[in-house]
């Protein structure tokens, strides 16, 4: 069980510093609202990677936590 909370500790630490990223970056570029469709601006990257984890994090979560509570080995 201890693993299973350590990786959906971690989970949430991503998601949280990839948040504090795209604010840092939007401050940097003066970017308060959207940002462009240029796959190669590194707001873009953050805001997608950010998304991303947002959208997949809680089901990894969810799945690390229930299966350490049904197979403790």
């Amino acid at each position: 069980m201890n693993v299973a909370i350590i990786c959906t500790a971690l989970l949430g630490l991503l998601l949280f510093v990839l948040g504090l990223m795209v604010s840092v970056t939007r401050g940097k570029t003066n970017t308060s609202i959207g940002y462009k469709q240029d796959p190669t601006d590194p707001l873009y990257k953050l805001v997608r990677a950010h998304g991303n984890t947002a959208e997949y994090a809680p089901m990894l979560a969810v799945l690390f936590l229930f299966l350490a509570a049904h197979d403790p080995s």
